[in-house]
């Protein structure tokens, strides 16, 4: 990220400063990003353009070639857009084929990312029977799909009881 600046109906909201350090990017938002709390993170998964600056994703950029840039990040919004008529495990299959996984390696992706967001359990129901911490879980293995080399999770642990808030924090750690 170099001097990002994402401008408003209003005006000018300000920029984004970076900060990195051996392949891990920080952002330092300022007051703008504390009014818009998701604007950073939508821009840098390339679901906002910035305004002004460079903007990359794992080595792509964001405005250039936002197809491969998206397919570098797994991303999970803090509430996930899931289709409620779907079951867990055709959901993650619709999402892999979306992310465009090679076919025959879809079902061990899917497998892969069911056992590691811990939703073996749900993986036959329908979402719109799920619990809220369950959901994030989906959305969780959703972002997993594909083992992308950046992941940005938003507030991964809302809605999760304390024993999932564990879990789910131990997958962090083991992730990286």
């Amino acid at each position: 990220m170099t001097n990002i600046t994402r401008r408003h109906a209003l005006g000018s909201l300000g920029s984004l400063a970076s900060l990195a350090a051996g392949g891990m990017a920080a952002v330092a938002p300022g007051a703008w990003a504390q009014a818009f709390p998701d604007k950073p993170l939508r821009m840098i998964v390339g679901y906002l353009w910035p305004s002004a600056g460079t903007l990359r994703g794992n080595g792509y950029d964001v405005v250039e070639q936002p197809l491969l840039a998206r397919r570098s990040i797994g991303y999970m919004p803090e509430t996930a857009p899931l289709y409620p008529e779907m079951r867990v495990r055709e959901y993650l299959t619709f999402r892999a084929r979306l992310k465009q996984l090679q076919r025959s390696e879809i079902g061990k992706h899917v497998d892969l990312a069911i056992q590691k967001a811990e939703v073996g359990s749900v993986a036959r129901a329908l979402i719109s029977s799920l619990s809220r911490g369950f959901r994030q879980r989906v959305a969780l293995a959703d972002a997993l799909l594909g083992n992308p080399p950046l992941l940005i999770l938003d507030e991964p642990t809302a809605a999760l009881d304390p024993n999932q808030i564990h879990s789910v924090r131990n997958l962090i750690r083991e992730l990286g």
